[in-house]
């Protein structure tokens, strides 16, 4: 049972790691023992399946809270980044629970991982290079990039979805 869990554990536990950085790097001390708060709490609902989404907008409200308030920006990339993986991994572990039957399971769970490292590193890296690049976008353009990425992420959980 635990086993299950551990990957996506190692990601919560890296995402709060990363978001402390970010913020005490800032000086944003008060953050980082509420950011180790709610990283607990998560830790502690690995089991109810409910639970993790909403911890997953939490982690997109602290990026960008630590972007508004001028936080590292490289820790707070990594800490979203590794909140969804964290979402990803615990939300695949549960689809693998309510399975019946699951032939191949390590192949599966490694075909999941090499998936997830790929988008990973893509989403990482476009938003790196955007930080970099220092792309000013109005806002009207912004709710209409984040909106697009909400449906293709939709679009990709109902495909996969449909072949498990």
């Amino acid at each position: 049972m635990i086993r299950a869990y551990l990957p996506g554990a190692t990601y919560l536990a890296a995402s709060g790691v990363f978001f402390i950085l970010g913020f005490s790097r800032a000086g944003f001390w008060p953050f980082s023992l509420a950011i180790a708060a709610l990283g607990l709490l998560w830790a502690g609902s690995l089991w109810k399946h409910w639970v993790s989404p909403i911890f997953l907008l939490a982690g997109v409200g602290l990026a960008v809270g630590g972007v508004w308030l001028g936080a590292s920006i490289l820790w707070i990339v990594f800490g979203l980044a590794a909140a969804v993986a964290a979402w990803d991994l615990l939300e695949f572990s549960w689809r693998l629970r309510a399975a019946q039957k699951v032939e191949h399971l390590d192949r599966l769970m490694i075909r999941h991982l090499i998936h997830l490292s790929w988008v990973m590193l893509a989403g990482t890296s476009l938003a790196l290079a955007s930080w970099l690049v220092k792309l000013n976008l109005d806002y009207p353009v912004l709710l209409f990039l984040s909106g697009l990425v909400v449906v293709g992420l939709a679009a990709t959980l109902r495909m996969n979805h449909r072949q498990n």
